[in-house]
């Protein structure tokens, strides 16, 4: 009974063994999943030819002061013909002050002349300082090489001193008045 019981094994084993690896190797393929990284092949719309365009950009530096300061996008495209203009999707910005204050602002678009050093920010436009100040607004018009932001549309705030709201806004000298 012995002698039989080893020569079953000496078959099976092996058997058993050849089973597992190929399951090992095909188990990939038994199940799928959404969430694996793969090619394909993506439709380049006609409004997209004539210009180029970034998928989730993000930017990294420093200001006039030296602090940092990061924009990040959904997209970003240059606008045909204007070779210094860029549309954005979902901007976000976010900076560390002198003082060590956070500061964060978002849209729901964007448009970045770098010639001009202009940004005119459009849809919901959000700003966010760390100490629990919040604006918002739907239009938000900044001068990077003057430092001034101007909005003619109604803003909406709150902070640890209540509620405000207003007919507009404007913030000069990068935020000191």
């Amino acid at each position: 009974a012995y002698s039989i019981f080893v020569g079953v094994m000496k078959l099976l084993l092996p058997l058993l063994a050849v089973g597992l690896i190929v399951l090992v190797v095909l188990w990939p393929r038994l199940q799928s999943d959404d969430g694996d990284f793969r090619f394909s092949v993506g439709q380049v719309s006609r409004e997209d030819e004539n210009g180029s365009v970034m998928i989730n950009p993000r930017y990294e530096g420093l200001d006039d002061s030296g602090q940092p300061f990061t924009v990040t996008a959904a997209s970003a495209n240059q606008v045909p013909g204007r070779e210094f203009v860029i549309d954005l999707t979902r901007p976000k910005g976010d900076m560390v002050a002198e003082d060590g204050a956070w500061l964060a602002i978002s849209a729901e678009r964007g448009r970045y002349d770098r010639e001009g050093q202009l940004v005119d920010l459009t849809g919901t436009v959000s700003l966010f300082h760390d100490r629990g100040y919040e604006l918002l607004t739907e239009r938000l018009a900044v001068d990077l090489a003057s430092g001034l932001a101007v909005s003619d549309l109604p803003v909406h705030g709150q902070g640890p001193f209540g509620f405000v709201d207003s007919e507009g806004m404007r913030v000069e000298s990068r935020g000191a008045v």
